[in-house]
C-alpha cells in the first residue's frame, strides 16, 4: 500500500467482503505489502500475542504445529525463531502462501479453505495456532470442531 489511508481502506474491505471470492481477490493484490501494512503501519500484534501464548505452554520444540490461516507466515517466523521447526501452514490465498514460502520456516504449506472440512487425519497435531483469522468475513467458529478433531488429546488450540 502506498499510504496509511489506502491500507486502512484495504483492511476495511477485508472485513466487509461480500464473499470468499472477493476476499481472495483482496489478499491477492495485498500479499506483496501485507506484512509492512499490517505490522508496521497498522501496528498489528496479534501474531506476537498468539505466538507468545503458545510458546509459554508448548515446551516440546519437536511438536507438530499447524498454523491455520498462516497468511504470509508472520506466526511461523516467530515459532521458527523460537526453535519450533515442525510447522505446517494452511491458507486460502495462494499469493499469501507464496510470501510464506519465501520465509522458509514451514515444513509444508497448503492451499486450504478453513470454512470447509479439513483434509487432515484425526489427532495429527500437537498444537494449532490461528492468529488474525477468526474475524468478520473470514473464518467463524464452525472450524473449531475440525480443529479439535485434528489436535491430539492434551494438545493446544491457540
Amino acid at each position: 500500500m502506498k499510504n496509511t489511508k489506502s491500507m486502512i481502506s484495504t483492511i476495511y474491505q477485508t472485513l466487509h467482503a461480500a464473499d470468499s471470492e472477493e476476499l481472495e481477490g483482496i489478499y491477492k493484490k495485498w500479499a506483496s505489502n501485507y506484512d509492512h501494512d499490517v505490522v508496521e503501519l497498522a501496528g498489528y500484534v496479534g501474531h506476537l500475542i498468539t505466538s507468545s501464548l503458545l510458546i509459554s505452554k508448548l515446551k516440546n520444540k519437536k511438536a507438530k504445529i499447524l498454523d491455520a490461516g498462516c497468511g504470509t507466515g508472520l506466526v511461523g517466523e516467530i515459532l521458527f525463531e523460537n526453535n519450533y521447526k515442525n510447522i505446517e501452514g494452511v491458507d486460502f490465498s495462494q499469493e499469501m502462501l507464496d510470501k510464506a514460502i519465501q520465509k522458509q520456516v514451514y515444513q509444508s504449506l497448503r492451499l486450504v479453505d478453513l470454512t470447509k472440512n479439513l483434509n487432515f487425519e484425526d489427532n495429527l497435531f500437537d498444537a494449532i495456532i490461528c492468529a488474525g483469522t477468526f474475524t468478520c468475513g473470514h473464518v467463524g467458529p464452525q472450524v473449531l470442531l475440525e480443529m479439535v478433531r485434528i489436535t491430539k488429546k492434551g494438545g493446544y488450540i491457540c
